[in-house]
């Protein structure tokens, strides 16, 4: 409860709400108690809209000649000088806060000074022209919902910043380790930098802009009467002035306009210019969402054309690795068309594509002497036709020049590379050559061994029985894999390699790679024989056979089940237990609903075991075996020799079956963005429990649906605080039909229905 001081018949009392005088008393005038709160029956009522205040939060009430401020056990309590108080006298100056209403006690004298209170308000954003003072020494800003200033912006961090009051009028900024950062005034703050404020400062966090007010513009107010007249004739005439000013100006969509045509035409101080000066014109909040998406196309264009003039620079300085390397990061950085909608923007986005890859064919060839032969092939032929390409690009010359001589020294590396040299780097590749390819090299060292002279035909002649020999392991290796390809694999047992001991093969580096490069595949492939059974039978423990459908996939394209689903028909039953063995609805049985709502919510570290098997979990669960399977077979050449046979069609099943995934993700996906509530919180779930890639904003956006549909739910359960019990009824009607199950108020309304002999589904 709060009390404040010394009142006596010069005190005038005033309740505000965003700035706006609600009710007002002197202190003289009291007789009664006062009551303060939502409900009819206050006799200072505040608007339904500031959802802290409860239905009877405070009582105004004089004794003598003092005026006494109590709490009434008020859920988010009364609030003085950054404390929570239950009763205090009042007094000249003093400031309470109640959820977003503010009360203040002001002398009638002409000379009293009122202290000034700091607050911050936000600029932009759904929370525009929300104000919060600042009563304590620390104000934390962010998502959380704890917050003491909440911003409700998707790209706001749950704990942002916080604002801290040192001394009486020394207010400081410190910015958390946040994904979009914090500036002031436009300049950016490190993580953990504090910066002190000034009065009129403006701040952004994230892309909620926000300004600050130390209270020094507070004024006296004076004689009541005289000062009320004074005030409504200036109102009047600034009012009057203002719709003058604004019908002169004109309106905000033509600022806009004009900000777009100066962004197009490359003019982008002139743009910004034209944005800001938006920010004041009439009809502001109806572009409002166009404005901000201009601002961000501008800040990307301004930042592309300034590194691109960063990469001319380089370029004029002949520093070929940094420019390609800024190029690089130009064009991953900036891959839409957003970055490039300006006069020239097309072209030089063209252009800097043409000379990266004029770049990365002059880097790539960089040291000759390392590259194989096929490698040296490919570089001459990139290199020649960079050549012909830049013999058009004037200013480039420079660069066709250091182009050309690096031609000149690959062909020379190239020439070096005859006969049995190459033969034997065939056989001496990372990774083993094809069938085609050791055919080749082994008639080419043949052929030297008997055509040849010199020191070459003597290293052929004695290499070539150790090639023969490996040349014959090889053969059976691969009739080893194409035995395990049919799944015939016992009869792989029986086949070995019969290598040449490693000691005879150090003759030549490549034979000794070629040699190890059989024996590490021959061991791989009896590693990998395991692993394809376990996977290959995984799946088939699932799905039966490689051309059967997936029961649990077609499941998610049931209409009548997913109806059933999407109207949450189990809260029509029962309160489901944990310990249940079979599933409470078509809902629970399609998704569990511990399960789900834990998954959606994405807020525990841990998702709650399901007490049985969901539609949902057993499609993750065959879904998961399919793309173990396929993961398995991709993104490794070591793997190709598997791809054939009875494999072959698991191999393939499982793909079709992640195919088959990825369109009904998709179908739920667009379901979730037609449709509204807890059917499009269902529909997204699905659909982000099968992407097979995740989406970040997709998850962002999805728990953020839960947040909001849990704060809905929350709001009526308020309601029924102060409602009789048929509006209470009614209240638990539109929270189960509003709410997703597993909700904790939802799953209390549930218990509640249950409880009162009526089904949720029949309320």
């Amino acid at each position: 409860m709060v009390a404040l001081s010394n009142a006596n018949p010069g005190l005038r009392i005033r309740l505000k709400y965003n700035d706006k005088v609600l009710c007002e008393i002197h202190a003289g005038e009291i007789s009664a108690e006062i009551d303060i709160g939502r409900s009819s029956s206050c006799a200072w009522r505040v608007p339904s809209e500031d959802p802290l205040i409860s239905s009877r939060h405070a009582v105004l009430s004089r004794q003598g000649r003092i005026v006494v401020l109590q709490d009434k056990g008020s859920k988010n309590g009364t609030w003085f000088k950054g404390k929570r108080i239950e009763e205090r006298k009042l007094k000249a100056g003093d400031r309470f806060t109640l959820g977003h209403c503010v009360l203040t006690v002001e002398s009638e004298n002409a000379e009293a000074v009122v202290k000034a209170v700091a607050e911050l308000e936000v600029l932009t954003g759904n929370q525009r022209h929300e104000r919060k003072s600042i009563q304590a020494d620390r104000l934390n800003i962010g998502a959380a919902p704890d917050s003491d200033l909440l911003l409700t912006d998707d790209l706001v961090s749950r704990n942002h910043a916080v604002l801290i009051r040192k001394g009486e009028d020394s207010y400081w900024l410190k910015a958390f380790n946040t994904t979009n950062g914090t500036k002031v005034n436009d300049v950016p703050l490190r993580a953990d930098q504090e910066r002190l404020l000034k009065n009129g400062d403006r701040i952004a966090v994230a892309h909620v802009e926000l300004i600050f007010r130390d209270g020094s513009d507070i004024r006296d107010h004076g004689h009541a009467l005289r000062r009320l007249v004074v005030m409504v004739v200036c109102a009047a005439v600034a009012i009057a002035l203002y719709f003058s000013w604004q019908l002169i100006r004109g309106p905000a969509a033509a600022e806009v306009h004009r900000a777009q045509a100066f962004k197009e035409s490359g003019d982008f101080a002139q743009a910004r210019l034209q944005l800001d000066g938006a920010l004041s014109r009439r009809g502001y909040q109806d572009v409002q969402i166009n404005a901000d998406l201009l601002r961000s196309q501008l800040s990307k264009c301004e930042a592309s054309s300034m590194q691109w003039q960063t990469i001319q620079t380089n370029l004029q300085k002949q520093d070929w690795t940094n420019a390609a390397s800024q190029l690089g990061t130009l064009l991953a950085m900036y891959n839409d068309n957003d970055a490039w909608g300006w006069k020239n923007g097309p072209k030089v986005r063209e252009s800097a594509w043409q000379t990266k890859v004029w770049l990365d064919a002059y880097l790539g060839a960089g040291h000759p002497e390392a590259l194989s032969s096929a490698a040296l092939k490919d570089c001459g032929q990139r290199l020649a036709k960079t050549i012909k390409e830049l013999e058009s690009q004037s200013d480039l010359q420079a660069l066709r020049t250091a182009v050309m001589e690096r031609q000149k020294k690959l062909n020379q590396i190239s020439k070096n590379y005859l006969g049995l040299d190459h033969a034997l780097q065939q056989l001496g590749q990372p990774t083993l050559p094809s069938a085609n390819v050791l055919q080749s090299s082994v008639a080419e060292i043949e052929q030297n061994a008997t055509t040849s002279v010199g020191p070459v035909r003597q290293k052929a002649e004695d290499i070539l029985p150790l090639v023969r020999q490996l040349a014959s392991s090889y053969e059976q290796l691969l009739l080893a894999i194409k035995t395990a390809q049919g799944m015939r694999f016992t009869e792989v047992q029986a086949l070995k390699p019969n290598l040449p001991q490693p000691e005879e093969c150090m003759i030549d580096g490549n034979l000794f790679e070629f040699r190890r490069n059989l024996e590490n595949s021959w061991a791989n492939f009896k590693n990998e024989l395991p692993v394809v059974t376990r996977l290959t039978e995984t799946l088939a423990d699932r799905l039966g056979s490689p051309e059967a459908e997936s029961a649990e996939l077609l499941y998610w394209r049931n209409g009548e089940a997913l109806q059933k689903v999407f109207q949450c028909d189990s809260l029509a039953g029962r309160f489901p237990k944990r310990t249940r063995t079979e599933p409470q609805g078509e809902y629970d049985k399609a998704l569990c609903v511990e399960w789900f709502y834990a998954y959606v919510d994405g807020r525990n570290d841990e998702i709650p075991d399901a007490p049985f098997e969901s539609r949902l979990g057993a499609t993750l669960q065959t879904m998961k075996a399919a793309k173990a399977l396929v993961k398995f077979f991709s993104g490794s050449d070591d793997k190709r020799y598997w791809q054939d046979g009875r494999i072959k069609q698991w191999v393939d099943a499982a793909r079709r079956l992640l195919q088959l995934r990825d369109n009904i993700a998709s179908e739920m996906r667009q379901r979730a963005q037609r449709v509204s509530g807890r059917e499009a919180l269902i529909a997204g779930g699905i659909a982000w429990s099968l992407m097979d890639t995740p989406d970040k904003d997709f998850r962002k956006s999805l728990a953020g649906q839960v947040a909001n549909l849990h704060k809905s739910v929350l709001s009526l359960n308020y309601q029924r605080d102060s409602a009789d019990s048929t509006e209470r009824i009614e209240l638990r009607k539109k929270i189960l039909n509003l709410g997703l199950p597993g909700d904790p108020v939802v799953n209390q309304m549930w218990v509640e229905s249950n409880s009162s002999g009526i089904g949720a589904g029949n309320q």
